[in-house]
């Protein structure tokens, strides 16, 4: 029994030993995890970096070679008119770098945001868009996630943006876009154009009479049957419409879901949807006690944070 005794005792002895090795070897695990994590988030910022950094020394080179062809043909007499309005034009783009950076910290990556826009692909597909005569014309494209989704799902489309530095990093991708402004450049195409327009995080950023024209322009140049879609933040959210609206300094003011839908009909679109997108994971969410106050607070503060206008014209 003595034996039998001492035998347990190093039996429970080992055991003991085991349990601390295998807690050792969870900690070293879960060290060696923590590294690792740390280690690409670090790779991805710094990855980060030295795009926006290239990006600025192309746009600052760019710049440069400007002022050094206008200063050769100014010489030796003074800038003159037309080469003051170039000098004024490329100041409007000095920003637009850290636009890119903005983009890269509080947008997504991209294939989170092609995953979140390939919900209207069914759209384009009833609507007939994307041919060859109905081209989809992707207004304010930004890093041209939407158009590289189009592009992998075989449609024909293009886009547009005011940003020279997006404008560059799309063109490198293989993604076709033009430069320039929104409105100027809906007016030089031909009524009954388009077989679809779209524009993502875009009308937000416009005043209002500059938004009524565009969407004249976009009714104007859809043909019959096309189909025009305007994603933009929510305001029902509260967090939304109090705070991460802002986070884009560039932005205007929030639009009301139903107030734009009423002005899309307006200006002549029909069947016009709201769809509201992206709620808040369930993690951030009060757990479900079955009250209507869980109930109000979940949907007001960790509802849908987007919204999109879905409209057709006749």
């Amino acid at each position: 029994n003595q034996g039998l005794a001492e035998r347990d005792t190093r039996i429970a002895s080992l055991e003991v030993g085991l349990a601390e090795r295998d807690n050792r070897i969870a900690g070293l695990e879960t060290s060696v995890n923590q590294g690792l994590a740390e280690r690409d988030n670090q790779i991805i910022k710094l990855t980060n970096e030295i795009y926006n950094l290239k990006t600025s020394l192309v746009m600052q080179e760019h710049r440069l070679s400007i002022f050094l062809e206008e200063a050769q043909k100014r010489l030796p007499e003074p800038f003159d008119k037309e080469q003051l309005e170039t000098f004024s034009q490329e100041e409007h783009h000095l920003l637009d770098p850290l636009y890119v950076s903005f983009e890269d910290q509080f947008r997504g990556t991209r294939e989170d945001i092609k995953e979140r826009l390939r919900i209207y692909i069914p759209y384009l597909r009833e609507a007939g868009a994307g041919s060859e005569d109905r081209l989809i014309l992707d207004v304010g494209c930004g890093r041209g996630e939407w158009l590289e989704l189009l592009k992998e799902e075989e449609f024909h489309a293009e886009g547009i943006d005011i940003n020279s530095a997006l404008v560059e990093a799309c063109k490198e991708r293989g993604i076709e876009v033009v430069e320039g402004e929104a409105i100027d450049y809906l007016r030089i195409l031909p009524d009954n154009s388009l077989g679809a327009l779209t524009a993502f995080h875009f009308i937000e950023h416009l005043p209002f009479a500059v938004l009524i024209k565009f969407l004249n322009e976009t009714v104007r140049v859809l043909k019959p049957g096309g189909l025009a879609i305007f994603e933009t933040p929510n305001p029902e959210n509260i967090l939304v419409s109090a705070c991460n609206f802002y986070f884009d300094p560039t932005h205007r003011n929030p639009l009301p879901p139903a107030m734009m839908k009423f002005v899309a009909e307006s200006r002549g679109l029909c069947r016009v949807e709201i769809i509201r997108l992206h709620p808040y994971d369930e993690a951030f969410k009060l757990p479900d006690d079955s009250t209507e106050l869980t109930k109000r607070f979940n949907e007001y503060f960790h509802g849908p944070q987007d919204y999109a206008i879905v409209g057709r014209r006749l």
